[in-house]
């Protein structure tokens, strides 16, 4: 028996409506204005097999609405506005076996069902919480290029010493904000390999876990705070560039002042979500299986100012600040007469073209987002598989490149790594050529002991040819003769101890 209740514009539906339809087994009740769905409502529809509550305008259920709905195997909640179910409302319909719902994320209130639709949301299957394989490698190779490289920057700019030590400073901050994103991704990367198989029944408790929102607030924080001191460092070439009489000497105190004040911005933008649950709700940070807040599939959901200001305003205002700064020091450099000659100008310009080449990845890696962010606000549907790209291939990906580009590229750097290979080797060539040096000194050695025997016995015999006595030589001779033999050698050795 069919029940065709579809287009009456139904708004509320009372407790006991349906108590004397014994024998119905399929209603639908489709594109009606259905708000709330409350206690009572479903009595007396215990023969129903199948519901479609689609196209409504539902917002709200009660625990228990459906506990009359014993025998339902098809439920249709497709096209309605709610968000967020109770836990455990779909565990009193022992048989159902398909839910429509519109998003892949409410799957996970209904763990039991076999066939929940949509079986994906691009990023995560019912299996697993890194449907693709790709993603799978790419999370695990971009986390650790992001980890372990901005602990080698944190490791080198600790123990090097140089000289603009305000730069340094900054490159510190930005590879402590990288290092947050590379362990953002760690996270996520070990829970995709736990959850292996069985993501779906532990879908709801992982995305409400203080574990995710913590994951969302440093993938936040770090991306925030990278763009910040990017932004930092950019005032600090120009106004070293464009002003540098005016900004002669600089020191760590107001650079440490003015990245404490960032990171508290940084720190306070990214916990809001968590303290203010009114207005962000529940599932901000864990709206997916990654934990990214970005909203590419549900523009104006909870929040959705707040990610309007940091994702686009805040970003925006940032890049626009850095092109601005990098076009008006490109063109004092071109106007300086001592571009060619001064060695202060020359250093600044090719500091310059390095800071161009990191600026551009970060507006390839920033700029999508604030596009794509744009276009959805205007109404433009994105597809949901868009937040793997962005979260695991575009976001991280200037966390990842940015030790290679700020730090590993440098001089200092490779002088640092590989300046003991140089000097080990630099040392045994110099032992080796010490050690031929005395061999060949003891053998010079021997040559010129004989040479001096040779010519004592020809004097010795000279004068006793000449006086028919034998004489000793003069002192003096003997020790010219040595003076001139041992500066001989010293003079050769020297030669051969200089490099060619």
């Amino acid at each position: 028996m069919y029940r065709l209740l579809d287009q009456n514009l139904i708004h509320t539906i009372e407790p006991g409506s349906f108590s004397k339809l014994f024998k119905l087994q399929h209603i639908t009740m489709s594109n009606n204005m259905l708000t709330h769905l409350t206690v009572g409502m479903f009595d007396g529809l215990s023969q129903v097999s199948s519901l479609s509550l689609y196209a409504n305008k539902i917002t709200e259920m009660e625990n228990g609405t459906f506990e009359p709905l014993i025998k339902v195997s098809s439920l249709n909640l497709k096209d309605n506005l709610f968000r967020v179910v109770p836990r455990g409302i779909f565990d009193v319909m022992p048989m159902l076996g398909h839910i429509y719902f519109d998003h892949f994320f409410l799957c996970g209130f209904a763990p039991h069902v076999k066939d929940c639709d949509p079986k994906s949301d691009g990023l995560s299957t019912s299996e697993d919480l890194l449907g693709s394989i790709v993603l799978r490698v790419a999370v695990w190779l971009v986390s650790i290029l992001a980890s372990f490289g901005n602990l080698i920057v944190l490791f080198a700019r600790c123990v090097s010493k140089e000289d603009n030590k305000v730069h340094s400073f900054f490159i510190i901050n930005l590879a402590i904000s990288d290092f947050l994103m590379g362990a953002y991704l760690f996270i996520v990367a070990v829970h995709d390999v736990m959850y292996r198989g069985v993501y779906i029944l532990h879908d709801v408790d992982w995305r409400s876990s203080w574990v995710c929102q913590l994951c969302g607030a440093f993938s936040l924080l770090s991306s925030e705070m990278s763009v910040f001191t990017l932004t930092i460092i950019t005032a600090d070439r120009y106004f070293c560039i464009v002003h540098p009489f005016r900004f002669r000497s600089r020191n760590l105190i107001p650079a440490a002042i003015l990245m404490g004040c960032l990171w508290i911005i940084g720190i306070t933008l990214s916990i809001l979500p968590l303290l203010h649950r009114s207005y962000f709700g529940d599932f901000f940070y864990g709206a997916n299986g990654v934990c990214l807040p970005l909203q590419f599939d549900r523009p104006f959901d909870d929040g959705w100012l707040f990610s309007l200001f940091v994702f686009v305003v805040a970003n925006l205002l940032s890049f626009t600040f850095i092109v601005w700064a990098y076009i008006r020091m490109f063109f004092t450099i071109r106007r300086s007469n001592l571009a060619a000659r001064s060695t202060k100008v020359s250093q600044d310009y090719a500091l310059l073209k390095r800071f161009t080449v990191i600026v551009a990845t970060d507006f390839l890696c920033w700029m999508p987002i604030i596009i794509v962010k744009f276009v959805t606000y205007g109404g433009v549907a994105i597809p949901p598989a868009a937040h793997a790209w962005f979260a695991i291939f575009i976001l991280p990906v200037n966390s990842a490149l940015n030790p290679i580009l700020y730090t590993m590229t440098t001089r200092q750097f490779k002088r640092m790594i590989f300046h003991p290979s140089r000097t080990f080797m630099g040392k045994q060539k110099s032992t080796a050529g010490h050690e031929m040096s005395q061999s060949m000194s003891r053998t010079r050695d021997r040559e010129i002991g004989h040479t001096a025997t040779s010519r004592l016995s020809v004097i010795s015999h000279s004068n006793t040819m000449k006086n028919g006595t034998p004489t000793t030589p003069r002192n003096g001779h003997m020790e010219n003769l040595s003076h001139e033999d041992n500066t001989n050698n010293e003079d050769r050795d020297q030669n051969m101890d200089s490099p060619e």
